[in-house]
């Protein structure tokens, strides 16, 4: 079903789907289950503000300005980026932290890895946009994250290139 909407979770099917998966969910207050910790893939469309609108048979295809995508905390910030994953992440070591984040108003680790290309005019860069910040409850069954700080660092078959690395520096020198 989420292929056949590019992933797009907005869509009333799916709305209606998740809907149906959230009743048989048996876990009473799910924002503090261990349950949440581990890593996850995002399997949906990237849904970052501002996706650059697909062209016609690209629909898959999900792309964002590199300011966009790291709420401009890189230059150039106008640079096309095309999201190849995206992992979500709370620590597994963190455990004993979220099953007490009610009783001792605390919070987890939270990390979001972004395997992404940066279409520069000169060429492509293959890049790792890491994200850190902090998760809490937002309630009883939904999680709220603040971030606080990341990295954009050069994939290895950009690091192992000479041609491709010094595109990189010659891309981000005024960083």
């Amino acid at each position: 079903m989420l292929y056949k909407h590019f992933g797009d979770t907005s869509q009333p099917e799916i709305i209606k789907a998740i809907g149906d998966l959230a009743a048989l969910n048996p876990t009473v207050k799910s924002a503090y289950s261990s349950l949440n910790l581990g890593d996850w893939k995002l399997i949906s469309a990237p849904n970052f503000p501002g996706i650059i609108t697909p062209k016609p048979g690209q629909e898959s295809i999900y792309q964002f300005t590199l300011g966009s995508m790291s709420n401009n905390m890189y230059q150039p910030s106008n640079l096309v980026c095309t999201v190849k994953s995206v992992i979500n992440s709370i620590p597994k070591s963190d455990h004993n932290v979220i099953s007490q984040l009610n009783a001792e108003n605390k919070c987890s680790l939270y990390r979001m890895l972004s395997n992404i290309t940066i279409n520069a005019p000169e060429g492509d860069l293959e890049s790792i946009m890491e994200v850190y910040g902090i998760v809490e409850p937002k309630d009883d069954n939904r999680l709220s994250v603040v971030f606080n700080g990341g990295s954009l660092i050069p994939a290895s078959s950009v690091t192992t290139n000479i041609e491709l690395n010094q595109l990189w520096k010659e891309t981000f020198k005024d960083v």
